[in-house]
């Protein structure tokens, strides 16, 4: 059952529009709900400050409960995440300048252990009035210049302060730009042999190494790159994979295998540095396997997901996001149904992408499910990314509109592509997510090209 409840908690854009038609005492109810009892699955990876302020401000939310909330249960240590979802709505209700809410959060930065949260975002788009409260509310906080640089410890705040030290010259000696970074040098390649260009990386040049690399390399060099690759020197093999996989070695297919076996016995006496030295090679060796086509890997992955071995198991699921075919769909289908019974599952909700693939196969009645049940609204995002590959006519009809106002921009962004623009809703909606200077850049960008599109379209059948 889709009740307004579970439709915010899930970010849905149903259930914006729902809360937009409902009695206001409901909606606010639902939403004073969503906001103090954080629903989120992954609170690092879902957005829903914005999804939730915006809704507030078109509903006319009363603030003294949010206000309450944070006063009754601020997380005294950042222990848990009762507190954090409120101080992000109510920081996008300040950013918007929404009743009250500027005036919460200067007193909240005076005693509030999340005080520092999204504050670089905030004072990038406040006024100066604004600027100047929140600089005296901080100064407020911290009456003593004894420890007070020390106080400032997330990166938001630390890129605000140059900001804040137009306010007071407390700020000022804080606010020095960070240390430039020791430039990495890196090796000459036409002076070195492959094998010594190999031996030059190191931790901090490792990436850099890899993307040149992969410019040096040619076919005769395949067995001087396998040669190079050791578990015992992991950064060493992290850029001479990086060739190797320019090359598509099919033929060293089995023995990379075993390679990505090996690199998960992480041993009695590893040290951390080894292990994670380790992971990074792992990573460089999955890419390799990824890259090799699809008749090469995907017999054996089919094979491969229904290992005992977890790190097996994750790297077929892995080939079949990337070269699934028809023949795969029982499969998918059947991981998709566990998700329903499993709430677990939820966060393997990645293997969707193996869809993506599987262009104009018919409607998949398993994506429409994750699209409404999911609470985790990242796997909403890629089933509707999925639903659009494999039916995108239904998608069209059926989804594209409420994502409009999901709480994902990626999926709002991808609802602009494909809604019909027919509607009148659809082109209202488009019209306010380009001209909302607080929406995701990306959504904006989309939006107002879809509006030139859809006015040169216009004028061309006049």
């Amino acid at each position: 059952m889709e009740t307004l409840l579970d439709l915010l908690q899930s970010g849905r854009g149903k259930g914006y529009r729902l809360a937009l038609q409902a009695p206001r005492a409901e909606a606010h109810a639902a939403l004073i709900h969503c906001i103090t009892c954080d629903p989120r699955v992954d609170p690092q990876m879902e957005f829903r400050d914005e999804y939730y302020a915006c809704l507030a401000i078109e509903t006319e939310l009363d603030l003294g409960p949010l206000a309450k909330h944070l006063r009754d249960h601020d997380d005294a240590d950042q222990s848990t995440s009762i507190a954090g979802l409120t101080v992000g709505v109510v920081n996008q209700l300040a950013r918007r300048n929404y009743r009250e809410a500027r005036q919460i959060y200067c007193d909240y930065i005076e005693w509030g252990q999340w005080w520092e949260w999204s504050m670089n975002e905030v004072i990038d788009s406040a006024d100066e009035v604004f600027g100047r409260n929140i600089a005296n509310a901080i100064l407020r906080r911290f009456p003593s210049d004894d420890g007070f640089a020390g106080n400032f410890g997330l990166p938001g705040s630390a890129a605000s302060l140059g900001t804040l030290a137009r306010y007071s010259p407390r700020f000022e000696a804080i606010s020095s730009p960070p240390a430039v970074k020791p430039s990495i040098t890196l090796p000459d390649p036409a002076t070195l042999t492959l094998v010594e260009f190999l031996g030059k990386a190191d931790s901090q040049n490792v990436w850099k190494l890899r993307g040149m690399v992969r410019d040096m390399v040619k076919p005769s060099d395949m067995e001087v790159l396998v040669s190079s690759i050791s578990l015992d020197r992991p950064l060493a093999a992290c850029v001479a994979l990086a060739g190797l996989g320019r090359l598509t070695p099919v033929s060293q297919f089995d023995w990379l295998v075993r390679l990505w076996e090996a690199s998960h016995d992480e041993g009695e006496y590893r040290t951390a540095e080894s292990l994670a030295e380790l992971r990074r090679l792992s990573r460089a060796i999955m890419d390799v396997i990824l890259d090799l086509p699809g008749e090469c890997t995907l017999p054996h992955a089919r094979e491969w997901v229904g290992s005992d071995k977890a790190y097996m198991s994750y790297l077929g699921m892995l080939v079949l996001e990337y070269h699934a075919t028809i023949e795969d769909l029982p499969y998918l289908k059947r991981t998709l149904q566990a998700m329903f019974v499993d709430r677990k599952a939820e966060w393997s909700c990645w293997i969707i992408k193996a869809f993506y693939g599987l262009l104009d196969i018919g409607r998949v009645p398993e994506l429409e499910e994750v699209f409404r049940r999911f609470r985790f609204s990242i796997g909403r995002k890629y089933a509707a990314c999925a639903l659009d590959a494999t039916s995108p006519e239904f998608f069209r009809d059926e989804f594209a509109l409420e994502c409009l106002w999901d709480s994902e921009p990626d999926t709002r962004e991808l609802a602009i592509q494909c809604v019909s623009l027919s509607s009148g809703e659809a082109l209202a909606r488009i019209r306010c997510l380009a001209h909302d200077p607080f929406e995701d850049e990306d959504v904006r960008r989309e939006a107002q090209k879809c509006l030139a599109a859809e006015a040169q379209s216009n004028s061309g059948t006049v």
